[in-house]
């Protein structure tokens, strides 16, 4: 039997789980090869399974753990890394002049798109500027047509599959925008694309969009407060985009109610929800 073997690419995060190397902070002036150089004269180097701390790049490892496939990461900083090498820890973005160009991806100090020669699938729901990096790769024409990526990626006419993804997608699936690409790799690797086929149809069924307005903190509190009882934050959220018109994003809602219970006292925590553990307080 011929089995699939997929390899999913995730982005790398800003935030890191050890203090960045000195001068391996990108700045404006800092050229390549500079950048090269003062890559390789680092001494300490860390796992890269271990470095990154951001909660997409976490959650996304631990999907590929769970589902036995190969991951790789795409790095501003380094190039394409398996989750076994070892790196020092550095501050380099797509964004502004914190980093390389895009179009300068491939001549970063690690590896490239080589590392996918074996991969039968290559699974894709990064941020845009780092699928624009890949393109970049002297190795992108080979690996192609192997590319799994949503109907909303750059990439999306020169790969091999393209998955719809509606522009809604984030309400169906119960999430935040910032977490979107996390949720959208969960269901391909549960699903495949029979999971999106279904998503976009039950996209079609969502009440139409609804006139919002947008409100200050003091006033998410007030309307947060008066769904306080539901207890979980997915409930608060899901309530007040269902009944209210205010616009706001999860992360405000969230803050809002953990001031809330913040405020409160543990007797009345502990009436109003039941998910108290959550709360970062």
């Amino acid at each position: 039997m011929v089995m699939n073997r997929k390899a999913v690419l995730i982005n790398c995060s800003a935030s890191k789980a050890h203090p960045v190397a000195k001068d391996l902070k990108w700045k404006e002036g800092m050229t390549l090869d500079n950048w090269k150089k003062l890559w390789r004269s680092q001494t300490e180097l860390h796992l890269v399974s271990g470095l990154y701390s951001g909660y997409n790049f976490n959650q996304q490892i631990k999907l590929c753990e769970l589902f036995s496939t190969d991951c790789f990461v795409i790095s501003a900083g380094a190039g394409l890394l398996n989750l076994s090498d070892k790196i020092p820890s550095y501050d380099s973005s797509f964004i502004g002049d914190n980093g390389p160009k895009v179009g300068e991806w491939n001549e970063l100090p690690m590896g490239n798109l080589e590392l996918l020669a074996n991969a039968d699938e290559i699974i894709l729901f990064c941020p845009p500027q780092y699928q624009l990096a890949i393109k970049s790769d002297i190795y992108f024409d080979q690996i192609k047509d192997r590319l799994v990526v949503g109907r909303n990626s750059p990439l999306s006419k020169d790969v091999g599959r393209v998955l719809p993804i509606p522009n809604r997608a984030s309400e169906i699936l119960e999430c935040s925008q910032t977490h979107l690409s996390t949720k959208l790799l969960k269901l391909y690797l549960e699903e495949g694309v029979d999971g999106f086929e279904q998503l976009e149809k039950k996209v079609t069924l969502l009440p139409e969009k609804r006139t919002t307005r947008k409100v200050n903190d003091n006033e998410l509190i007030d309307v947060v407060r008066d769904f306080i009882h539901l207890g979980g934050i997915t409930k608060i959220v899901r309530a007040i985009r269902d009944t209210t018109d205010i616009a706001a994003s999860y992360e405000r809602i969230r803050n809002a109610r953990n001031e809330i219970l913040t405020g409160m006292r543990g007797e009345d925590i502990l009436l109003h929800t039941k998910e108290v553990d959550y709360v970062k307080l």
